[in-house]
């Protein structure tokens, strides 16, 4: 007797990098001090989520969007038609701290972009499947108790080593997380100078919708954003 395994529904996330110059370094850094507030923290549920209209990092994330377009070309789409629309970025920058389990899944597709990192901050990015949906546990918590190992068949979440340079691309629904071992992972920081920067994760963490490139026909795409109404 012989059998055969066959994989399916792979979620994809696309890693891009881009070589960081200090010029790049000390413009993020003004950039936080600018959209932070009188306590030095800095985040979109603050109000600053604007950053990807400072015209200083406007190479920064056209090389985004089009790693974006890689991560939709992997996935079969017809680039062609479809336009990258940045919705939102804002700053996460953290240096004892973690993030907690979250999603962005009012958008399509997210990103996280990492600028500088600091030697003593290099806490890894984990995903983490959605267990009730495409998670091969014959039922919730089977895997944990009995495997011998974990590989990518088994896995339920997956942590990446984050490096400067590094851009991860990822559906907006797969939830994230930033593990720090011991501690509270549910604050804001605090950052009043480019000094504190210097010792710190920065993160840059932004959105995207895709909308069609045309109005012709119909795809089950958002329309292009010049053919929407506000009422």
């Amino acid at each position: 007797m012989i059998s055969e395994n066959i994989l399916l529904f792979p979620t994809l996330i696309t890693v891009g990098k881009r070589e960081v110059d200090e010029l790049e370094k000390e413009s993020w850094f003004s950039a936080y001090l600018e959209n932070s507030n009188k306590d030095g923290k800095s985040q979109d549920y603050l109000g600053y989520q604007t950053v990807h209209h400072d015209k200083r990092f406007i190479k920064v994330f056209s090389d985004i969007a089009n790693i974006i377009r890689n991560h939709l070309t992997t996935l079969g789409v017809d680039i062609s038609i479809i336009d990258v629309n940045i919705t939102k970025a804002f700053f996460n920058v953290k240096r004892d701290l973690g993030n907690p389990l979250h999603n962005h899944k009012e958008n399509h597709i997210s990103f996280t972009y990492y600028p500088y990192i600091h030697e003593s901050c290099k806490q890894q990015l984990k995903f983490y499947q959605d267990v009730e949906k495409i998670s091969n546990d014959p039922y919730e918590g089977f895997l944990n108790s009995t495997i011998k190992y974990w590989n990518d068949i088994n896995a339920t979440s997956y942590s990446f080593p984050v490096n400067e340079g590094d851009i991860f691309v990822f559906p907006s629904k797969l939830c994230h997380s930033v593990e720090a071992e011991g501690v509270e992972i549910h604050k804001v920081e605090s950052f009043k100078t480019i000094e504190s920067l210097r010792h710190s994760r920065f993160c840059v963490v932004g959105d995207a919708i895709l909308t069609r490139k045309s109005t012709d026909g119909y795809d089950r795409l958002l329309m292009p954003i010049e053919n929407w109404r506000k009422f």
